[in-house]
């Protein structure tokens, strides 16, 4: 862990014993170790990896997910699980933390912390003889590929409008989608840039390309029922974001 890091960690908790002791925050988030476990539930796929200097794959956001949780000093378990099956659990309590995009399907259940703690890119994908586009609306009346098992947040709604006319096929996997997108069965491939760069590295000699179309900001999301939950997301979103990749890498 870098100086830096432990320099705000430090100052976090010496601010947080400080404005409770003045009687200024109630119930504070310092006190993460006296609270309930958090159950911290992540995609089984990554939607965002990494290759690290020898070749090896890694998911940063749990690895990064995994130093917040020590730094914190609470208890947590780990619960990789597919992608769709991730706001089930949230909803019915079997999960109380992820790292997610903001959400409407978990509004009734889950906070989230203020501040976003990472950032993903939605890459879209297309042969040479497709005219790129630049913004969503471009999509409008045209032909997408998607994975069945993922969301993509604010933008899902946009896309299942009928009113839009987008056609959407699903595929079971990236490697599937690319297929499709080869055949010419859609005019694009939307994906995660994460999932897709092993897949479409091997299928750059078709001359597939793509760019990204939309950034998302990820955020601590917490049940609400968990105790001091508004508190206990922004801490550990503090955490989160003093942290850096490369000091982790695998």
């Amino acid at each position: 862990m870098s100086g830096f890091v432990k320099l705000m960690i430090l100052k976090r908790w010496w601010a947080c014993s400080l404005l409770s002791t003045m009687g200024l925050l109630s119930a504070p988030a310092c006190a993460l170790e006296a609270s309930a476990p958090l159950i911290y539930v992540y995609p089984e796929d990554p939607v965002v990896s990494r290759l690290n200097a020898s070749g090896e794959q890694y998911r940063p956001i749990q690895l990064l997910a995994d130093e917040m949780f020590r730094l914190a000093d609470v208890e947590w378990e780990n619960l990789p699980v597919p992608v769709f099956r991730m706001y089930q659990y949230l909803n019915s309590g079997r999960a109380n933390l992820s790292i997610l995009i903001k959400m409407p399907r978990l509004q009734q259940c889950c906070i989230t912390s203020e501040l976003p703690v990472y950032q993903m890119e939605l890459g879209i994908y297309h042969l040479p003889n497709v005219q790129p586009v630049a913004y969503l609306n471009d999509l409008v009346g045209r032909s997408i590929i998607t994975i069945d098992t993922y969301g993509f947040g604010s933008i899902g709604p946009f896309l299942n409008d009928p009113d839009n006319q987008i056609s959407i096929l699903a595929a079971h996997s990236h490697d599937s989608a690319f297929s499709m997108l080869e055949a010419g069965r859609a005019d694009f491939f939307l994906d995660y840039l994460g999932p897709a760069k092993k897949v479409y590295d091997e299928k750059q000699k078709n001359d597939i390309r793509y760019h990204v179309l939309r950034r998302f900001e990820l955020y601590v999301v917490l049940r609400k029922d968990y105790p001091d939950a508004q508190n206990v997301a922004n801490y550990l979103g503090e955490i989160y974001r003093t942290l850096d990749e490369r000091d982790i890498t695998p």
